[in-house]
């Protein structure tokens, strides 16, 4: 089932009706199977909302890479922080013409693949649109540098009209 998902490029959307026909599979065992792939990480499922907020159905996100969500932190701890010492420590080339992978870039900023898709569809993050090669997402290293300054940027003006 994940070579027939891995087919398939990015941005396709699929009914698990039609993947079950093309797999000669029935519903059962189709279930079965997208449960051990999010089990294993490459699935991850999120739920959708209506214009009301209410669930309105659910959609699943088909990973390259699997990826297993972090241990529950203990109560009061945050799952993630980025510090300005996380920021400086990612080495980035403003002049590169280098082209960084999407396993590199999560790595670089300590995120999930979901934090990453949801970074690439928020209109507001202004995040670098990856290039595709082979079904794979590389970055401009130095349109990610360039994006790194102007979150700081942002950061430093939010922080001057605060105060």
């Amino acid at each position: 089932m994940l070579a027939l998902l891995m087919t398939h490029r990015d941005d396709y959307q699929f009914r698990a009706e039609v993947l079950q026909k093309q797999a000669g599979i029935g519903r059962d065992k189709f279930q079965k199977i997208m449960r051990e792939l999010m089990t294993c990480g490459y699935v991850k499922r999120q739920a959708l909302r209506g214009e009301s907020g209410m669930v309105a159905g659910s959609e699943s996100v088909i990973l390259d890479d699997p990826h297993r969500p972090p241990e529950s932190p203990a109560v009061g701890t945050a799952k993630h922080q980025t510090t300005r010492k996380n920021i400086e420590a990612i080495s980035f080339n403003t002049t590169s013409r280098k082209l960084v992978s999407a396993p590199q870039v999560r790595a670089a900023f300590s995120i999930s693949e979901m934090t990453l898709w949801r970074w690439l569809n928020e209109p507001a993050m202004n995040f670098p649109k990856p290039i595709h090669i082979n079904r794979r997402r590389y970055f401009r290293e130095n349109e990610i540098a360039d994006w790194v300054v102007s979150q700081e940027q942002i950061a430093l003006l939010r922080k001057a009209v605060v105060e």
